[in-house]
């Protein structure tokens, strides 16, 4: 985005940015963004804590995923010479802030070591990077390989450790460290294969294919059927591909013919519409 197109608090962020961010010789460190003239945030304690339970709760359920956040936390150091102790202050919902001095570091890291890996500075981290996750491939394993160390040596450049690398080749795999794999398995199908769970599809890795796999839980819903939990059901499959319009299609168009009878949210669907 050009100076031009910013409007002043966009450039007050990017001014706060390139003064504070700074590489300290394994990792960078940058201020969060902070808006001035705040209004003052309400007492939010329940919130807070309901949030806290329903975390605990669904790590309960998914053990897997129980491991896994220990795991990230684990790993999430901090680094600080200036000890105090008197206060101790949690963030929540500091998600874009992160994101964005993120990214930008990453667009800094890069433009300082383009020489050294210009294939994955100039294309991998600006182009196929989003957030936290990356998605890139090669028309080889040899050369994936190849860019697989250049990523993972830049990144440890900056203080960045590259895991949850997952492959279609069982010989890349093979050749990448355990501990810097995807678990062997993710979501559970009814199959042998280690499937990935991605923007709310499954890759199976063994067949380099793309699932859905919803099951029952698609039609798990407390009321009855209703133009609400018809609604409930369709927003559940995520396809940003259209890999399944055929299907998703049959919904938008039973959608659209509750809607043209007049059914209210909750009144009970006829039978005709029932059975379509």
């Amino acid at each position: 985005m050009d100076d031009q197109e910013m409007s002043q608090d966009e450039k007050y962020v990017v001014h706060q940015f390139q003064e504070s961010v700074n590489f300290d010789g394994e990792r960078y460190e940058v201020e969060l963004p902070r808006k001035t003239n705040c209004p003052k945030l309400v007492y939010n304690r329940k919130i807070a804590m309901k949030r806290l339970v329903n975390v605990e709760a669904r790590l309960k359920r998914n053990r897997e995923q129980l491991v896994m956040y220990k795991e990230s936390k684990r790993q999430s150091t901090m680094i600080n010479q200036r000890k105090y102790n008197i206060y101790c202050i949690i963030l929540y919902l500091e998600k874009i802030s992160c994101y964005y001095d993120g990214r930008r570091v990453e667009n800094v890291f890069a433009k300082a070591n383009g020489d050294k890996f210009p294939e994955a500075c100039a294309k991998i981290i600006k182009e196929d990077t989003y957030v936290d996750d990356c998605l890139a491939g090669t028309n080889n394993e040899e050369s994936a390989f190849t860019l697989y160390q250049d990523l993972a040596n830049l990144m440890k450049i900056g203080g960045f450790d590259l895991v949850k690398w997952s492959t279609n080749s069982s010989q890349l795999r093979s050749r990448i460290p355990s501990d810097q794999r995807v678990p062997e398995r993710i979501v559970c199908l009814d199959s042998d294969s280690e499937p990935l769970n991605s923007l709310g599809l499954s890759w199976d890795t063994e067949e380099d294919v793309f699932l859905f796999h919803q099951g029952n839980k698609l039609f798990e819903l407390s009321d009855p059927k209703t133009k609400r939990s018809l609604v409930s059901i369709s927003s559940k499959l995520f396809d940003p591909l259209r890999f399944i319009d055929p299907f998703t299609i049959r919904a938008m168009i039973l959608y659209q013919e509750v809607w043209l009878r007049g059914f209210t949210w909750d009144a009970p669907l006829t039978q005709d519409i029932k059975e379509q």
